[in-house]
């Protein structure tokens, strides 16, 4: 089964999937983290270099994405033609679609081997192929740029899905503090106006992505950090487990949190003090 953490930048998902992979492997649920899953199918896995672990991921998700790149033509056609129009330096314009390359490998390996042993393993991808509508969707230079609908729906209509999606959904404010202090390449003028403009589109774009129809029946979403909210009807009754897991988790770090006389609001449970 094949998870996709998707949210703002700065809204805290590598934190996030480090702390869902603890959490599920505490109540012994099988877990991976993406890169680990990759590599130890190709036997490799071993390899403790942090540098040389992305560039193994990196260059067999390029191989996966060429051998599959039938499969996903119309995608490929919409990526192109979005990145015509971005703001962009076409240096800018490259690095996204080498990320929009390795992101569909990611998912044809992962999609690949998940189908091939279907043994109920769960795999978390932070970085995967619905995060791209944040390359795509999300830019600002001196005026926002609007997001275009039809192709944000075409996009959803496009993407190949994973199986479950968890939408980590921060406080507007906590994301614009978080960017004015790190800054990020694709705001030319960080002012507080502008990185708010970004940080609207950038949410305004994953709620309505995350309400296509077949998007929204698997979406968990955590709001703000300490509220775990499973879909009406979940299609999997494993993202059921996992929300359960992850609002006792939450509850449980929430009570300890109150305990601590010289703990803020601001980190009480144990999402809410998610970094990038």
């Amino acid at each position: 089964m094949q998870i996709e953490l998707i949210g703002c930048t700065s809204a805290g998902k590598s934190t996030l999937k480090s702390q869902i992979v603890a959490a599920c492997r505490a109540q012994r649920l099988p877990i991976w983290d993406d890169k680990e899953f990759i590599l130890h199918q190709v036997g490799l896995n071993g390899i403790k270099l942090a540098l040389l672990r992305t560039l193994l991921v990196d260059g067999l998700a390029f191989i996966a994405c060429v051998v599959n790149i039938q499969r996903h033509l119309s995608f490929h056609r919409l990526t192109l033609r979005m990145l015509r129009q971005l703001p962009l330096s076409t240096l800018g314009k490259f690095y996204i679609w080498r990320n929009v390359l390795r992101k569909l490998g990611k998912y044809e390996i992962i999609h690949f081997y998940d189908d091939c042993h279907d043994d109920g393993q769960l795999v978390l991808v932070d970085e995967g192929v619905l995060q791209i509508a944040h390359n795509l969707f999300v830019h600002t230079a001196d005026t926002a740029v609007q997001i275009d609908l039809d192709s944000l729906l075409n996009f959803a209509k496009l993407a190949p899905p994973p199986d479950a999606v968890i939408y980590l959904r921060q406080p507007a404010a906590l994301l614009v503090e978080r960017i004015l202090a790190r800054g990020h390449k694709r705001i030319a003028n960080p002012t507080p106006e502008n990185v708010a403009r970004f940080v609207d589109q950038a949410v305004s774009a994953f709620d309505r992505l995350v309400e296509y129809p077949t998007l929204k029946p698997k979406t968990l979403l955590i709001e703000d950090g300490t509220q775990v909210i499973a879909p009406t009807h979940s299609v999997d009754a494993m993202l059921s487990m996992i929300a359960q897991v992850l609002q006792e988790s939450i509850g449980e770090t929430s009570r300890t949190a109150a305990a601590e006389p010289d703990v803020t609001h601001a980190n009480v449970g144990r999402f809410s003090k998610i970094a990038a």
